[in-house]
C-alpha cells in the first residue's frame, strides 16, 4: 500500500540520536508512512531496524553531503510528501495530517513546524532569504529575525525539518548536491522552490524540539564548508 508521508533521517555515527527518534517516530498515531536511514559514515552502534513503520537502512560506501544523501533517500520515496529530518531532532507531539492538510492549497510547496530547543525555546528556524547586508547586520547582532507566532508564509525553512510535495522536489530536481556539500542547501531548495511560483509555509501549532550541534562553530572543516556554500549561493543569485 502507497504511504503518504517518508522520512529521510541522515546518520553521521549518530547511532544513538537516530534511535531515539525512531522511537519517537514508533509512537506518532497517525496513518501509515515510511522511514529511511542512511548511514553516511561507519556506526559505532546499530541501527534499530525492528519499528511499527516500513524501514529502509542505506549504508554509504563513502561519505555523502546534506542534499546528495537525502536526494539518493527520495529515489526509495513511494510517498506523496517528503520530509527531511536531522537525527537530532526529537518529538514529543506532532499532527502530520495537519501539516499536510496545509497543501490542500495547492500554491503551497513546503511546510515546516515550529522548532524549539531543549528548554522550550523557539529557534530562529525561518528567515528572510539571505544577503550580504542582512547577514553582516546579523553578525553585528544588528538583524534578528522575528519568528512568526501564527501559520505564514516565509521565505526559507531550516532544514532540520522540511516538509515538502513529492513532485515539487521532481520539479526543482532535489537537492542542488552539485553546488553545496553541506549548509545552505536548506536556503538554495526553498529559493527554487519559490522561483518555481510555489510558497514555503511555517506552521507555529505544531511543533519539534531540537538539539543543535553546531558543528560549523567548533569544528574548521565544517566552518569551511559553511563559508564556501555561503559564496556559492551568492554566485548563483
Amino acid at each position: 500500500m502507497r504511504t503518504l508521508f517518508t522520512f529521510s533521517i541522515v546518520s553521521h555515527n549518530q547511532a544513538i540520536l537516530v534511535n531515539n527518534l525512531l522511537e519517537d517516530l514508533n509512537n506518532i498515531k497517525e496513518r501509515s508512512f515510511d522511514v529511511i536511514v542512511t548511514s553516511n559514515i561507519s556506526e559505532n552502534v546499530p541501527i534499530n531496524q525492528e519499528h511499527n513503520f516500513s524501514f529502509t537502512l542505506l549504508n554509504n560506501e563513502y561519505p555523502k553531503g546534506f542534499g546528495a544523501n537525502h536526494n539518493q533517500a527520495f529515489l526509495h520515496c513511494k510517498s506523496d510528501y517528503f520530509v527531511i529530518l536531522n537525527p537530532d531532532i526529537s518529538i514529543e507531539e506532532l499532527n502530520m495530517n495537519s501539516l499536510i492538510s496545509h497543501f490542500q492549497d495547492k500554491s503551497i510547496g513546503i511546510v515546516a513546524p515550529t522548532v524549539v530547543n531543549p528548554f522550550g525555546y523557539v529557534e530562529d528556524s525561518v528567515r528572510d532569504f539571505p544577503t550580504p547586508l542582512n547577514l553582516f547586520l546579523r553578525i553585528i547582532r544588528l538583524h534578528k529575525c522575528i519568528t512568526p507566532s501564527d501559520i505564514s508564509i516565509v521565505d526559507w525553512v531550516a532544514g532540520m525539518f522540511i516538509l515538502i510535495r513529492r513532485d515539487v522536489f521532481l520539479k526543482v530536481n532535489g537537492f542542488d548536491d552539485k553546488r553545496y556539500y553541506m549548509y545552505f542547501e536548506d536556503v538554495d531548495l526553498c529559493k527554487r522552490v519559490n522561483k518555481q511560483g510555489y510558497s514555503i509555509l511555517y506552521d507555529s501549532t505544531q511543533k519539534v524540539i531540537h538539539d543543535a550541534r553546531r558543528s560549523s562553530r567548533k569544528n574548521i572543516r565544517h566552518m569551511y564548508w559553511h563559508l564556501s556554500s555561503m559564496l556559492r549561493y551568492f554566485t548563483n543569485y
